[in-house]
């Protein structure tokens, strides 16, 4: 699965490293030749190209974009982004490979989601961090940051600097709220997190039967080592049906989608097809 997201990552990484590089991969718009090649021009008229091709909601951007007007790509992105558009962001190649190949990356270890003008929700909470082990879960609701309301800092774009760099041992103040009411504040350093692609496994009794669900994130390096712990725990717990929460999936490598339809499947699916692709 596969929503249709308008996730921008991949063509910023792509562009940032292909300055100076003659092997930059094709997806790339090719640079006028108007502004210094890697320039911020440059790159931010590449940017916008590719946004004209690529993104989702392309035929509602304006027509033409002055270079020379923004510092960056991640102001550009700002400057076209849609009003419906909560998906798309930037990584530089470096951010990439350390959150989709290596799979760590520094922060408190949750992933948010805006949801509305002023309110952010925790989407899900990486194993092991500090926001594990604070007690932040998915559901709940971030209220404060250093003090300063959620709604404030949206309303006057800061939430993202507030959050402060991602390097070790940056201290965040975070307020967050249960669903209940309750809120907790607590200060939490930022560490190298290890972002586990299997999240929430659980089992459910349903008219005297066991699901099983779990959440799945991606598929990247270390997904399937995760599909075969949780795997583990359905066979122990003998389920009869299974949920897989793919709503925050981002796709990545083929073969873990085959594992995990493969162990969906068993042996009902052997040796069948796991796609077609036309030619």
């Amino acid at each position: 699965m596969k929503l249709q997201k308008s996730i921008t990552y991949l063509s910023t990484a792509f562009l940032l490293s292909a300055c100076g590089n003659d092997s930059a991969p094709n997806e790339i718009p090719e640079s006028s030749g108007k502004y210094e090649t890697c320039s911020a021009p440059d790159q931010n008229e590449r940017f916008f190209n590719y946004m004209k091709d690529e993104y989702l909601w392309a035929d509602q951007l304006q027509d033409n974009l002055d270079p020379e007007a923004f510092d960056d790509v991640y102001a550009v992105l700002e400057e076209l982004r849609v009003p419906e558009d909560t998906y798309s962001f930037i990584m530089t190649e470096e951010e990439y490979e350390q959150m989709y190949v290596n799979a760590t990356y520094f922060g408190v270890g949750f992933s948010m989601e805006q949801i509305s003008e002023s309110r952010i929700k925790i989407r899900f909470v990486y194993d092991g961090s500090p926001a594990a082990t604070a007690g932040i879960a998915r559901g709940d609701e971030i209220i404060a940051v250093e003090g300063e309301a959620v709604s404030e800092l949206l309303a006057n774009g800061q939430f993202d600097d507030a959050l402060g760099a991602n390097e070790q041992g940056v201290d965040k103040e975070i307020t967050w709220q249960k669903p209940n009411g309750t809120q907790t504040t607590e200060v939490l350093s930022k560490v190298e997190v290890e972002t586990n692609t299997v999240m929430g496994t659980q089992t459910y009794p349903v008219n005297g039967e066991t699901v099983g669900y779990f959440t799945l994130d991606s598929f990247i390096n270390r997904t399937g080592s995760d599909l075969n712990t949780a795997f583990d725990q359905f066979a122990a717990d003998n389920i009869d049906h299974l949920v897989i929460d793919v709503r925050y999936n981002g796709g990545g490598l083929i073969r873990y989608a085959n594992q995990a339809a493969t162990q969906v499947g068993g042996t009902n699916v052997e040796g069948e097809n796991l796609f077609t692709i036309p030619f």
